[in-house]
């Protein structure tokens, strides 16, 4: 019995203290029990217009708007659904965030939140504490641009890995949104994740999106920096470095194994490499003598600046080295002899070297001297001209003479000279006309000698 009362008398205070208080009850009992507003406040609240959205970066300011008119001695509040809490009513603030902050400006009522933080984002909620409550709902979005997650990087800045073996980048970043990960190149080549051993690939593609880069296997094509390139649309985008070093032994190609040079010019041998860590390089001449290294890449200076040179002062007047990168792990390596003499005539080692291994090959140097052969060439030229006319006169001296065998019952005696070298044009005219009557002459010797048959048989029958 006592536990009821003790429930009544809390629900009678509950409902008491409930009443609001803008409006009162009527002094005469006899009167309409009908709410009446508050004499100060006689038009009811309303919201002006609705609270905008907001798009706010990670440690900017955010403002949320309210906007009221008529509210009078009503309260108004702010809430904040996700987490819900109530964080002002009026000038009042009830959050313990001390980033929180109100103030009124006319009929704007605003929820400052200094330094926002994801933590911040999400709906929040106006509302009027009316006879009839009122509220409006505004949401804040708070984006961040990229940042790198430091441990995603675990080969950090710089990896080196052996030729034809697999390799895997990582990168990751936080934000919001979610960042996109870009991989490319920096030099801007496209990006080759396999590829046939130790061959130049065919096809790459620019650019390889998501958190991992993988090389199945790595080739020495593949060596180079890379860029991990984070981004949400939320600037800035960020990016970070990696450089890949791919280790293999030398390789080397010479364009030409055998090369012609001309007595007293100049001369360049070339030799082509590919190794990494980048080799050591050097020529020999044909005996095994060390001509100059890649720690040496000018002679001629080198014998000046240090006299302990192992190079003495002759071979480096007579020779020029010189190494050109012409790629992250392509050499050329050029040899340069000059004023020419046939005592170069030989065969030139390239050796390269590194820590995996080393290689060689040799280019045949032969020197000629081509102005003695454009000079013999010249008077041979004029010994067979002289020989072909010779040949020439005598064809026609014997073509003049030579009688065809229908000619030789007909033809007259040569009246004409023919000189040892020219041929008689009047001879080749009578020849001609002789020819022409011996072949008229003959149908009628054989005609008349066959009448004269005929006639024989009639006169002696």
């Amino acid at each position: 019995m006592i536990q009821k009362i003790i429930v009544f008398i809390v629900m009678t205070f509950f409902l008491v203290e409930c009443q609001p208080s803008n409006y009162y009850l009527p002094s005469n009992p006899n009167q309409n029990h009908q709410p009446a507003y508050h004499s100060l406040n006689p038009e009811r609240p309303e919201f002006i217009k609705s609270i905008p959205n907001l798009s706010i970066v990670t440690g900017k300011d955010a403002v949320m708007r309210c906007s009221v008119k008529n509210l009078g001695n009503n309260i108004i509040s702010w809430h904040h659904l996700e987490t819900n809490s109530d964080l002002t009513i009026n000038k009042q603030v009830l959050s313990s965030n001390p980033r929180i902050k109100i103030k009124q400006d006319k009929n704007d009522w605003l929820l400052i939140i200094n330094n926002v933080s994801l933590e911040d984002r999400g709906f929040y909620i106006c509302r009027i504490n009316w006879l009839e409550p009122k509220s409006q709902l505004g949401y804040l979005n708070v984006v961040e641009p990229p940042r790198f997650d430091e441990s995603s990087f675990t080969s950090g800045s710089e990896t080196t890995v052996r030729e034809n073996s697999n390799l895997t980048l990582t990168c990751r970043a936080s934000g919001n949104p979610s960042p996109t990960i870009e991989w490319r190149r920096e030099d801007g080549r496209p990006i080759y994740q396999s590829s046939p051993k130790g061959l130049y690939p065919e096809t790459g593609v620019p650019s390889v999106i998501g958190e991992e880069l993988s090389f199945t296997p790595i080739t020495r094509w593949n060596m180079g920096s890379y860029l991990c390139i984070a981004s949400n649309g939320v600037p800035p985008s960020i990016s970070r470095r990696v450089i890949i070093y791919v280790q293999f032994a030398p390789v080397i190609r010479i364009p030409s194994v055998s090369v012609t040079g001309t007595k007293g010019a100049n001369v360049t041998l070339q030799c082509s490499s590919e190794s990494s860590p980048i080799a050591d390089h050097s020529w020999l001449d044909q005996t095994g003598k060390l001509i100059g290294s890649s720690g040496l890449p000018n002679l001629k200076a080198a014998n000046k600046q240090n006299n302990k040179t192992s190079v003495d002062a002759k071979t480096s007047l007579k020779y020029t080295i010189q190494l050109i990168k012409t790629y992250h792990f392509k050499i050329t390596y050029q040899l340069t002899l000059t004023d020419l003499d046939y005592g170069d005539t030989g065969r030139y080692i390239c050796h390269a070297k590194n820590i995996l291994g080393f290689a060689k090959s040799s280019i045949f140097l032969q020197v000629k001297d081509y102005s003695k052969a454009i000079d013999n060439s010249i008077s041979t030229k004029d010994d067979n001209n002289l020989d072909s006319d010779s040949e020439a006169n005598s064809a026609e001296i014997d073509n003049s003479t030579v009688l065809q065998p229908s000619e030789l019952t007909t033809i007259a005696p040569k009246t004409s000279w023919i000189s040892s070298d020219v041929t008689s044009t009047s001879e080749v005219n009578s020849n001609e006309s002789i020819k022409d009557s011996g072949s008229i002459l003959l149908p009628i010797k054989s005609t008349l000698i066959t009448l004269t048959i005929l006639l024989n048989n009639l006169l002696f029958k």
